[in-house]
């Protein structure tokens, strides 16, 4: 299930869905696996290229937030629960059913 929740804390980012302003990832969508609390630098991972096992090291500067976030995940992943690229697909590809947008997603907002 996808939310859309105000970000206000590093706990509330776990979940969250970021499009990727910059790189060889720009344009794509990924999901907040992580963070490094040191830095401005958090772990996104979209279940395909980038795994959860495997997540790429982007800087927030680099990364649009669309205000959803998996809550589902997001939870998973505060009680320290195993998450599966399928289920980050899973959530990407519910993400885009929502707003309407497909593999290359562009800056739509969630509703």
């Amino acid at each position: 299930m996808i939310d859309c929740v105000a970000i206000e804390k590093p706990q509330d980012l776990l979940g969250a869905i970021v499009l990727a302003k910059r790189g060889r990832d720009a344009g794509r969508l990924c999901v907040v696996v992580g963070w490094l609390p040191d830095n401005d630098y958090l772990l996104v991972a979209d279940g395909k290229q980038r795994t959860v096992a495997k997540p790429k090291k982007k800087n927030m500067k680099h990364l649009e937030f669309t205000q959803c976030r998996s809550g589902e995940l997001g939870a998973r992943f505060l009680a320290g629960e195993h998450v599966t690229d399928r289920m980050i697909r899973v959530a990407l590809a519910a993400f885009g059913e929502q707003t309407g947008e497909g593999r290359q997603h562009g800056k739509k907002r969630c509703n």
